[in-house]
């Protein structure tokens, strides 16, 4: 094996064991006063995403290992195509992990690994949508946005709150999605 060789395997292993990282630690732990819900992810998507994050980085480590390259150059070309894949499919990983929503007394307070906190009091909340192509809560006000995903393990919960903090008029746009959780 040459060392082009030797160096993609060895980053493809390397990416394996983040992703395999990112999944075990999860998301934080949240400690925060008057916590009605915490909603993550579920366990089933959860493990989907860490297989989608593995198995280009397995597909990696055998295609650059086992096939003979008939020039480093094309080596070179394939290995990175194959390691920007791996990246990508990470991605779904460190969403699936690292994202949550708490739900307390006061308001909303998402946690994303792309936009950092976010919160938002219940009386701040101007409207309330739903978007049917990504399946997730729009909740605007103040300037912020904070999206729920309906994919969230405690979507439930989370329309409960919503009913009974926020007045019916705001949530007209996501009545139906609402009461087809319900």
């Amino acid at each position: 094996m040459s060392t082009l060789q030797i160096l993609f395997v060895a980053l493809a292993a390397g990416l394996s064991l983040f992703w395999l990282g990112i999944a075990v630690v999860g998301p934080r732990k949240i400690d925060l006063p008057n916590i009605v819900a915490v909603l993550r992810y579920g366990s089933v998507l959860r493990t989907l995403a860490l297989i989608l994050a593995l198995l280009p980085a397995m597909i990696t480590i055998y295609v650059v290992a086992v096939f003979p390259w008939k020039s480093d150059r094309m080596l070179a070309y394939a290995g990175g195509s194959l390691l920007a894949t791996c990246l990508i499919a990470g991605l779904l990983l460190i969403e699936v992990a690292r994202s949550q929503v708490c739900l307390t007394e006061d308001g909303i307070i998402r946690y994303s690994p792309w936009a950092g906190r976010s919160e938002l009091l219940w009386s701040e909340i101007e409207r309330i949508r739903y978007s049917n192509v990504n399946s997730w809560f729009v909740l605007l006000g103040e300037g912020r946005t904070i999206r729920v995903s309906r994919h969230f393990r405690g979507v439930k919960a989370f329309v409960e709150t919503v009913k009974s903090k926020i007045a019916a008029e705001r949530c007209a746009s996501a009545a139906a999605a609402m009461d087809a959780i319900q």
